[in-house]
């Protein structure tokens, strides 16, 4: 599961239904987060492929998620859940992650020109 602390003005446009996408910044704390996400959540879809699953390596996940590109879109194999919290006390808000992709956070949020995480979620599902 994926925790995201939230400051009030973005917690509550995601409680409201306005905000549906989350941006991170593409740096290896997140990187290193939603990786270990992803492999977790195949294990637990695919106990018996412990092998192909531990074969997946973190560098070579930094190697693809190059700027414009998916890192993650269901296709039925499994979900990701994540937690939205107002800071870091217990008001949280549950989510679907949809999907997850990398652009240039220019034109987000963030509004920074390096790459980011682009994260589609569902809240309530």
């Amino acid at each position: 599961m994926l925790i995201f602390p939230m400051k009030k003005e973005w917690y509550e446009k995601i409680r409201s239904g306005e905000k549906m996408i989350e941006y991170r910044e593409l740096k290896a704390y997140w990187s290193k987060r939603i990786f270990n996400e992803l492999k977790r959540e195949l294990k637990k879809r695919y106990p018996n492929s412990k092998n192909k699953i531990e074969a997946l390596r973190l560098q070579e996940f930094l190697e693809m998620t190059k700027e414009d590109s998916i890192v993650f879109e269901p296709v039925d194999l499994f979900t990701l859940q994540g937690i939205f919290r107002l800071g870091y006390g217990a008001e949280r808000l549950s989510a679907i992650i949809t999907k997850i992709e990398i652009a240039n956070g220019k034109d987000t949020d963030l509004n920074i020109d390096k790459p980011v995480y682009v994260i589609h979620f569902k809240v309530g599902v």
